[in-house]
């Protein structure tokens, strides 16, 4: 009787834990299947490939709808004697520059002194001489460096086109009317067009880019850029003039160019399906210069190679 009794206490105990368990039990739902997480890869175009002004191609597929992305391409060069004439003549400039400002200071210091003697009158005139000549000699070689910076900007100019488009694209630059940047006047016109790509500034890469050249003297160079596939801006197109527009002069390198137009299409062009193929023109046939390339792209769903 009192094993019973016993045993009828612990199964209301065991009851009693259940109850009071169950009455704190967590009644929220688990939450459903996050969405699946989207995948990215980068796909390499050119590797390191000789550029030489040829359309250099580079045909890829896509695994699933693309959200988002960007190309990235890096152009080296090697200095040749274009590009040394023209840092030449800005060392030349920067030379003058340094004089005529020492100059000035002179003339200052001159000028301040309580009384001028003969000998005084006849430096400062000496003086005021030698910087006027030099002030014009730094506008002559501006004029140089003027010419120096269009062509060679046209020389090693990037374009891009995708598929079979029949227009090649110039990202970041413009057109220039190349009968008004010549030196001394006449005009630029050694390809035919009448007109330059100008402010991609490839040519003014500064940095060395071994192992490719162990020869400290002729290093190459390198410069980067990355385009967004959503929305990169391009030279003009003239798509509301019915050509492209041709500026009479240079912006600012720095500034926002005008009268370009936004490429906002590529990333609805990268569908799954048929293979896509992008195209990449960089330098001229007498330069020496590299391409490498890649697509980033962002995919909607989790799909992987």
């Amino acid at each position: 009787m009192k094993n019973k009794i016993k045993f009828d206490l612990l199964l209301m105990c065991f009851l009693a834990v259940t109850l009071l368990f169950s009455a704190c039990e967590d009644e929220r739902e688990l939450p459903v299947t996050p969405p699946t997480e989207s995948y990215t890869e980068t796909i390499t175009l050119l590797d390191t490939l000789t550029a030489n002004g040829q359309d250099m191609w580079a045909t890829f597929d896509v695994l699933e709808e693309v959200e988002d992305g960007f190309i990235t391409v890096a152009c080296f060069l090697k200095p040749d004697a274009a590009l040394t004439e023209f840092e030449t003549v800005q060392a030349e400039i920067d030379a003058l520059e340094d004089e005529i400002e020492a100059i000035g200071i002179e003339i200052i210091n001159i000028q301040l002194l309580d009384t001028l003697t003969a000998a005084d009158s006849s430096r400062l005139d000496s003086l005021r001489a030698t910087e006027t000549a030099k002030q014009a000699e730094v506008l002559v070689m501006e004029v140089k460096l003027d010419s120096l910076d269009t062509w060679l900007d046209d020389r090693f100019k990037l374009s891009l086109w995708m598929d079979a488009d029949t227009v090649e694209f110039y990202p970041r630059a413009v057109f220039l009317n190349s009968s008004s940047h010549g030196a001394n006047g006449e005009p630029m016109d050694y390809l035919g067009d009448q007109s330059v790509v100008w402010g991609q500034g490839f040519y003014l890469s500064l940095y060395a880019v071994p192992p490719w050249e162990t020869d400290t003297t002729s290093y190459w160079r390198g410069m980067s850029v990355r385009l967004d596939i959503e929305e990169f801006w391009v030279g003009d197109g003239g798509w509301d003039i019915g050509g492209k527009y041709i500026h009479s002069a240079k912006p600012a390198r720095d500034a926002s160019y005008t009268n370009q137009y936004p490429i906002r299409n590529v990333v609805t062009r990268l569908t799954p399906g048929p293979s896509h193929t992008l195209h990449f023109r960089f330098g001229s046939a007498v330069v020496t210069a590299k391409v490498t390339a890649s697509l980033y792209v962002v995919y909607k769903t989790a799909v992987r190679r």
